[in-house]
């Protein structure tokens, strides 16, 4: 099984091979990744820089690699396929990400 281009977050993005479909379901397992580090360091009760802010600074980091060229891509080859996989990720996140917070 090959890695979605907008997981390859090392290096500069794939912008030709991101496909809309790979998007959606990208996007949410990074963020599951977020929620998950952030359950593993308060189960930790390490609160140590090391192990809160670097941890998490590294979760958020490559969730942002893989949003980042996406937003761009809509501002400069905006289709409706794209627009429809940005859309399911705007109405489904706020309430997921609010709950991290």
């Amino acid at each position: 099984m090959t890695t979605p281009a907008i997981e390859m977050v090392d290096g500069l993005p794939i912008f030709s091979a991101i496909e809309p479909a790979s998007i959606k379901p990208a996007i949410e397992k990074a963020i599951a990744a977020c929620k998950s580090e952030i359950e593993e360091v308060v189960a930790s009760k390490d609160y140590s820089y090391k192990n809160l802010v670097l941890r998490l600074e590294e979760v958020d980091d490559r969730l942002s690699k893989m949003f980042s060229p996406v937003s761009h891509m809509n501002s400069v080859v905006s289709s409706d396929e794209l627009r429809e996989a940005l859309s399911l990720i705007h109405i489904s996140e706020p309430t997921r990400l609010r709950r991290i917070s």
